[in-house]
């Protein structure tokens, strides 16, 4: 019974598989074949994907596509095509566009982000730039010179000062950097680095963790097509609850607190 309902499974793919190819119309970009229903995920990995592209190139041209998974890729071998898509008007509007990804979908309440943004020629996207423009000019314009300070402080008393302690000792340097950058993220956010005791002090790397691991175009293609792994036992599901609770953890700290903090001084101040 359960080989019959197998067999029925595979039988219909395949029928949907074949209706799509013979649907295709007008020529079809050259590229390798793959196999069916997932291209060439077998074939291009992470750590193979730029030689991969450069043998395809070779091979099929400057233009060449593939699949992987449910996903097509196009790719542009030269900086004349790559301009002509992204740069020149009359393309650009159809062409700066992104796929969906898993992460940002998923973990940035539907790709709302200057970087993940599907409809890069959109109002939503021109919103994002201009918002993330303003917010630099501030912190470029010097208005708020106590935020400076605080980076001076944590880079010379912070930093500096705990590679001091080392008195000459090996020490793990990428650790102190990542360290120093969280004390500089929080006082960018929230005006104080964190406590040296405050166990969300790695929270960053933690979440950055998370970005790297659904960034890789294998889990993404796999998600993407197979959402449902998320809340499924194994990596994808521990995973994505990690990513959860990290975020969450970087709104209560950055958004939730300081907006009590906030409204307290506000009423303080009224008082």
């Amino acid at each position: 019974m359960v080989d019959v309902f197998l067999f029925g499974i595979f039988t219909v793919l395949a029928i949907f598989w074949i209706l799509r190819k013979n649907g295709r119309k007008g020529r079809r970009i050259p590229g390798p074949k793959g196999l069916p229903l997932v291209g060439c995920v077998l074939e291009v990995k992470e750590e193979n994907i730029h030689t991969k592209f450069s043998d395809y190139a070779h091979e099929y041209g400057d233009i060449f596509q593939f699949k992987l998974m449910n996903d097509t890729i196009i790719g542009l071998n030269s900086e004349h095509l790559i301009r002509l898509a992204y740069a020149q008007d009359g393309y650009k509007e159809y062409l700066n566009d992104k796929p969906a990804t898993f992460y940002a979908e998923m973990l940035l309440y539907g790709s709302q982000s200057t970087e993940f943004c599907k409809d890069g020629y959109s109002a939503e996207h021109t919103a994002y730039r201009k918002g993330f423009t303003n917010v630099m000019k501030i912190y470029g314009a010097g208005i708020d010179s106590s935020i400076e300070e605080m980076f001076m402080t944590e880079i010379k008393r912070g930093l500096m000062k705990r590679i001091e302690d080392y008195n000459g000792k090996y020490f793990e340097i990428a650790y102190e950097l990542k360290r120093s950058l969280a004390n500089t993220l929080s006082c960018l956010f929230k005006g104080e680095p964190f406590n040296d005791n405050d166990p969300n002090a790695s929270i960053f790397d933690e979440f950055c963790d998370c970005v790297d691991y659904f960034g890789n175009a294998s889990v993404n293609n796999v998600l993407t097509t197979l959402p449902f792994l998320r809340y499924m036992p194994g990596p994808y599901g521990k995973q994505f609850a990690k990513a959860l609770k990290t975020r969450e953890t970087i709104i209560d700290i950055f958004f939730k607190e300081q907006k009590v903090r906030n409204t307290l001084n506000v009423t303080v101040h009224l008082a």
